[in-house]
C-alpha cells in the first residue's frame, strides 16, 4: 500500500500518516485512503485544519473520528501510539495520474523547555501547550481504463462484486391479487454507479 508522511514531522514527535490500500485501479474501483495520526507523547484537542477536495474522484466518508482509539505501531523502528483519524472510499471517475493533497490537522503538545519538569509533567498535568500543526504527505495514484473485452452486455460502469436478491411475497395468489416484488442490490462498490435495473417479467 502506498503511504505518505511529511518529511521532518517526526522531529516534533508527531507524524499524520496517509495510506492508501493500492496506488494502482481502474476506473470506479474502489480506492480506500487511511488518515492515522501518531504521537509518542499526549495530545489534545485534535482537529482538521486542511482536508483533500479528492478531486478526480467521487468520494464516501467510511470513518471519522471523535476520539482517539490507539494503538501501538513501530514506525522506521520507533514506537508510536497510532490512532485512526478519517477513512475515506475513493472512486476514479477518469484514467489517468491522480495526486491527492496532503491533509493537515492541528492539536496541542507540550511546549518544549530546556530542563525535564516533574513527573506530572511528563504526562502533560500543569505543562503550558502550544498548538503544532501536523500536514501529510500527499499520494498518487494511478488509473487505467476500464478493459473493452469482456464487458457484459448493459454495463453502466459499477465496479466492484455485487449480489442481487430477489423476493415474492406472497408466492401463491388468486388472479388478479398484487404480489410485492423485493430487489436488494449489495456489495463492496459504488452502488450510485449502478445504473436502472432492467426487470423481464
Amino acid at each position: 500500500p502506498g503511504s505518505g508522511a511529511a518529511p521532518g514531522s517526526a522531529g516534533s514527535g508527531v507524524l499524520l500518516l496517509a495510506r492508501a490500500d493500492r496506488q494502482q485501479a481502474y476506473v470506479g474501483q474502489q480506492v480506500t485512503v487511511e488518515y492515522d495520526l501518531a504521537y509518542r507523547s499526549w495530545l489534545e484537542n485534535v482537529g482538521f485544519k486542511e482536508v483533500p477536495s479528492f478531486s478526480g474522484f467521487w468520494n464516501k466518508e467510511l470513518f471519522t473520528a471523535q476520539t482517539l482509539q490507539q494503538h501501538r505501531e513501530v514506525i522506521e523502528g520507533v514506537a508510536y501510539n497510532v490512532a485512526p483519524l478519517k477513512r475515506v472510499a475513493l472512486f476514479p471517475t477518469a484514467a489517468g495520474p491522480q495526486h491527492l493533497d496532503p491533509m493537515v490537522v492541528s492539536c496541542q503538545v507540550p511546549l518544549r523547555q530546556g530542563r525535564r519538569g516533574s513527573l506530572l509533567d511528563e504526562f502533560g498535568f500543569g505543562r503550558p501547550t502550544e498548538t503544532l500543526l501536523v500536514r501529510s504527505g500527499g499520494l498518487d495514484v494511478r488509473i487505467l481504463p476500464l478493459p473493452e473485452a469482456g464487458r457484459p452486455a448493459g454495463f453502466s460502469g459499477a465496479v466492484g462484486r455485487y449480489s442481487l436478491a430477489v423476493q415474492a411475497s406472497p408466492t401463491t395468489v388468486p388472479v388478479g391479487d398484487p404480489v410485492t416484488l423485493r430487489v436488494d442490490l449489495s456489495g463492496t462498490g459504488n452502488l450510485s454507479a449502478v445504473g436502472p435495473l432492467e426487470l423481464q417479467l
